[in-house]
């Protein structure tokens, strides 16, 4: 926008218009180019200082939505330290058709489960103050 402004004054001093003592260009026509060209640098001005604004409040939308997805990501983390262990250990008893449901080991499976999972909560929460310190 600044180019803009630049190329009007080079433009006005071509024409003679920039001169104090002119006397082939009359008073009401170099007053009104010079009254356009004040009117082109205010107007730059505004649209400059509305594109700034403009830029912030794009950057603003970006990191709430950069907050947004760190948050949903925290979902899904916690979600998954709920299904990899119940998962790892139905794979593991899966090996056999003995502890499947309504067999008679199928009571091993949460027996050996819901530890798994404990200790995982256990793990996760007392590493988070520790991730953080860090």
């Amino acid at each position: 926008m600044g180019i803009l402004l630049l190329e009007a004054k080079e433009d006005f001093e071509v024409l003679g218009l920039r001169r104090i003592r002119t006397s082939d260009v009359l008073k009401w026509e170099r007053d009104g180019w010079l009254m356009i060209q004040d009117h082109c640098g205010k107007f730059i001005g505004m649209t400059e200082a509305f594109l700034q604004s403009y830029i912030q409040f794009t950057t603003m939308q970006e990191a709430q939505a950069a907050n947004k997805n760190a948050l949903n990501l925290a979902y899904i983390t916690n979600l998954t330290m709920v299904f990899i262990p119940l998962s790892t250990t139905a794979a593991i008893f899966s090996m056999s058709d003995e502890f499947m449901p309504g067999r008679t080991k199928s009571w091993i499976f949460w027996v050996t489960a819901l530890p798994v999972l404990i200790v995982t909560f256990t793990i996760t929460t007392n590493a988070q103050p520790w991730q953080n310190k860090y």
